[in-house]
Formats: C-alpha cells, structure tokens, sequence
C-alpha cells in the first residue's frame, strides 16, 4: 500500500538560465518531467502527484498533450494519478506555486515536494523520507540538506495562507522559523537530493554522470 502521501512537483518557472523549459529536456529518450514521474511510480510511495505549470505551460501541454486534459480529469500515468494546476502568478515565485498545489492536497497527506530541476532520487531514499511521521523531513547526504521535502498536512495548511509577496514566504524561511525538534534530518545514500540542475552545463554533467 502506497504511504498516504501526495507528491507535488514545482514546474512552473521560465527555466531562463536552462534555456528551455526543465521538464522537457531529454533524459534518455524521454522528457525529464516524464523520467520524475516515473521514479516516483517506482517508489510505490503515493499513488497522487499534483504538477504545478506556469510560464511554459503551453509548451508542455504541445509536447506531452495528456497534461492539459489533467487539469479538469486526472490522468493515470503507470501507478499514479496525475493533476495539473497553472499557477497564474508565477511572477511571484516558487512559493506561489508551491501554494497552488497545496490548496489541492488531499484531506490528512503529507506533501513531498519535488522541484522539477532536483533529480528524485533512488526508490529506497524516497520509501526512508516518506516513511517518517515527524512534522518536517529533510533528507541529508554527506553532510548536506537537500530536496525532497516532507511535510505534514499541518504545516501545509499553514503555508496556504501566507501572503505569497511576504519576505518570509520562502518554505526554507517557514522550515526555519519551526522548532528544531520538529525538523528530522533523514541520512539517505544517493547524492541526487543535493544536485540542482540550473544550467546547461549542469544538465550536461548529470547526463554524463548518470
């Protein structure tokens, strides 16, 4: 049974230093956004995933078309159920987006959010981070925080109603401000959770390396 999880994926950026939209470079034959689905489907850690678009959607809607119809009708994609959300204020950044997708998380799941330029990693890592109850779940590789994060419906809840243009509306700044008895540190063996791939020349390098 799938833990009672629901993973967000943030893909709603300009993607300007990558020069084309993240979701839709290529990685091995098949567009990223597609090869993150996957990984989630193999980890057998949820059966929803919420994809949040914004500046590039009608880019991604033309290459994988089955993404505009999961707007208004979820779309089963291997295991998972697959809703899209637009963001329609994507100029205020990441948490804006982030709260779009949470307004639609399910009654009682904890969020695992997944930055679409921060590969997932391996099944193993995703089942130990899901697995805890704690209220914030960081995983942690040699030494270093990384995505993704774990968090509990109540502190989701709370996020939803922050003003988005608010200096403190960051989820590193929300995470920061909770005691640090409720943020578990969980040690994981896959240097993925640290990667962010920004550029071309970083792309390149995890495509190399991987």
């Amino acid at each position: 049974m799938p833990t009672k999880c629901t993973a967000i994926i943030l893909a709603a950026g300009k993607s300007n230093r990558m020069g084309t939209p993240k979701g839709l470079l290529l990685f091995k034959n098949k567009y990223w956004l597609i090869e993150q689905l996957h990984r989630i489907a193999q980890s057998d850690i949820t059966a929803k995933v919420i994809l949040v678009l914004g500046y590039q959607q009608e880019a991604y809607f033309k290459a994988i078309p089955w993404l505009k119809k999961a707007i208004k009708k979820q779309h089963c994609f291997e295991t998972l159920e697959i809703e899209v959300c637009i963001n329609l204020t994507p100029q205020l950044g990441p948490f804006s987006s982030l709260q779009t997708a949470l307004i639609k998380l399910p009654q009682g799941s904890k969020a695992l959010i997944c930055p679409i330029d921060i590969p997932l990693p391996s099944s193993k890592s995703l089942q130990k981070l899901t697995k805890s109850n704690q209220p914030i779940v960081l995983p942690i590789y040699d030494g270093k925080k990384g995505h993704p994060v774990v968090l509990s419906n109540d502190f989701c809840k709370k996020l939803t109603s922050l003003n988005p243009t608010h200096k403190q509306s960051r989820l590193d700044v929300q995470i920061g401000l909770i005691p640090k008895n409720q943020v578990f540190l969980e040690v994981v063996d896959d240097a993925s959770v640290t990667k962010n791939l920004n550029n071309p020349m970083e792309w390149e390098y995890f495509l190399k390396n991987s």
